[in-house]
């Protein structure tokens, strides 16, 4: 009775063993693993490429277009807005850049000059309010020819440009009457020329156009024997720290 129960379970699943290789579709398999198939059957690898091989891709164009921040227009033109002790003016500048780090300028700005102890009090007699001893009211008109030199480039991004510049040239002094009406003193101006410089840093910020930018100026102005704001008090140098914001056009 064992022996026949063992020949009716065993008897189909030896039969369906025999008969599965001639099964259509049917394949082989080696147990340690190998690829499903026919070994000859299967692709070869492509002679002459290592297995350690790297593949490198580029880009048909380039992701980021930074040629026109790396780049600076050859020329510049623009106007200059300084702040100082005596108040605040205005100029023009003309910049050209003859590399990426080396530019030449020429400036030419106009501002208030007065002594440092000038406070205006009202004066009942004229209902006006007036700066009690003033003769002249000053202004300079500085005219400088320089050369800027840019600063740690290769360290800091292109779209922050330290720079360092000086210049020297011309100044002229103007003395406007102080007992006269602004428009009216102009006939009644006198003039007065001297030499002088500065040295400054600034820097110039944003990739784009227009160009925008600030600067630190220290300017030397003498002028001997001086010319007065104050009666008996000559100012003998119309220099001073000059705060400059500008803007660049090409």
């Amino acid at each position: 009775m064992i022996g026949r129960a063992l020949i009716r379970i065993l008897l189909p699943a030896m039969l369906a063993a025999a008969m599965l290789p001639l099964l259509p579709g049917a394949t082989a398999a080696q147990v340690t693993g190998a690829p499903h198939g026919n070994p000859a059957e299967l692709p070869e690898e492509p002679p002459g490429v290592p297995a350690d091989t790297l593949f490198l891709f580029t880009a048909a164009r380039p992701l980021i277009d930074s040629t026109g921040v790396l780049t600076q227009p050859r020329d510049l033109y623009g106007a200059d807005l300084l702040f100082s002790n005596s108040g605040f003016g205005a100029g023009v500048f003309y910049q050209h850049n003859y590399s990426q780090a080396f530019a030449g300028f020429v400036n030419l700005g106009v501002t208030g000059s007065r002594d440092r102890d000038e406070f205006e009090q009202y004066d009942y007699q004229l209902q006006d309010w007036r700066v009690p001893g003033k003769v002249n009211r000053l202004y300079t008109l500085p005219l400088t020819v320089g050369v800027r030199y840019r600063v740690f480039d290769e360290v800091l991004v292109d779209n922050f440009r330290p720079y360092v510049n000086a210049g020297v040239g011309p100044s002229l002094i103007v003395a406007l009457p102080y007992d006269h009406e602004f428009f009216s003193s102009f006939s009644h101006a006198r003039t007065y020329a001297t030499f002088g410089g500065f040295v400054g840093a600034g820097a110039e910020v944003g990739s784009g156009h227009p160009t925008l930018g600030v600067n630190v100026r220290y300017f030397f102005i003498p002028i001997h024997p001086g010319v007065e704001s104050l009666q008996n008090d000559p100012i003998t140098d119309f220099g001073g720290l000059f705060l400059t914001m500008n803007i660049g056009f090409n």
